[in-house]
């Protein structure tokens, strides 16, 4: 990895303190709503993102949700907690993704995007790896901010830019450049925070599946195609769908189940295929 990167991993601050209680939290064997809603409302942050993500076209729910309590009813435990991890990490890090010239909304509206696809697709034929897979799904690029950061302290933004038009390939211009990639960043910052290995371990071989061990393949797997359907730069695109459609027959999936997947997403979005 480039060593300027491991320099800013080693400079990040300690989680704070909700971070530490979602942890806590997330390792109990009696998830209570109650108990979760006490730990969300104390970071009006997250409190903010989840109200809005509650109220985004992509669930579509009759009513206006007004409340942390409602969301958590309506948006279930674990999709809610991966979205409270996920904010309070991304201000954590206090950086953006100007190199990528993606803005946090769009961001979060993509993670949104790939967690529902997750939702939608792994719940045909393995519910509860599709309960398992929701962090990670929301965390995998997380390592994309301190790329972003690097890339432009090295002022290569423009020719990284250009190169992203070019291709889809996301994680071989990250490794043109950085010599490294999302996921491996992703997993060395989670290290340094002492998170689950578990979690570290799923995310880690994302962008590079062939060195996975035997026993998060699948989930590495999953995470890769949702990674590739939901490009941050051409998130649902033809080209990433038909690419995603493509990995998952390579891997053994039924695409056909993607596909289903996608479409469903695609409908609550109103997007064109």
């Amino acid at each position: 990895m480039n060593e300027s990167l491991y320099e800013k991993i080693d400079a990040l601050p300690p989680l704070p303190r909700t971070i530490l209680e979602l942890e806590k939290f997330k390792r109990s064997f009696d998830k209570q709503a109650e108990t979760l809603q006490e730990i969300i409302n104390q970071d009006p942050l997250i409190v903010a993102t989840i109200l809005k993500i509650a109220n985004s076209a992509m669930f579509g729910f009759k009513s206006s949700v007004e409340t942390t309590s409602r969301a958590i009813n309506l948006l279930g435990i674990n999709f809610t907690l991966s979205i409270a991890f996920s904010t309070s990490i991304k201000n954590v890090i206090k950086t953006d993704l100007v190199a990528y010239d993606v803005s946090s909304d769009d961001f979060f509206e993509i993670n949104n995007m790939s967690s529902s696809l997750l939702l939608s697709w792994v719940s045909q034929f393995n519910p509860e790896l599709k309960e398992e897979l929701l962090l990670p799904a929301f965390l995998q690029e997380t390592g994309k901010f301190l790329i972003s950061d690097l890339i432009v302290e090295q002022n290569k933004q423009e020719n990284f830019l250009l190169d992203l038009q070019t291709s889809c390939d996301i994680a071989s211009i990250e490794k043109k450049y950085l010599s490294t990639t999302t996921s491996e960043i992703t997993a060395a910052i989670f290290r340094k925070w002492n998170l689950n290995e578990k979690l570290i371990n799923t995310i880690e071989f994302v962008d590079n599946i062939k060195l996975c061990p035997p026993e998060y393949l699948t989930q590495t797997q999953i995470l890769h195609i949702l990674k590739t359907v939901c490009n941050i730069k051409n998130p649902l695109s033809p080209t990433t769908v038909l690419q995603g459609l493509e990995k998952a027959k390579a891997f053994g999936f039924d695409p056909i189940l993607l596909e289903n997947a996608i479409r469903t997403v695609q409908t609550k979005l109103d997007i064109k295929e």
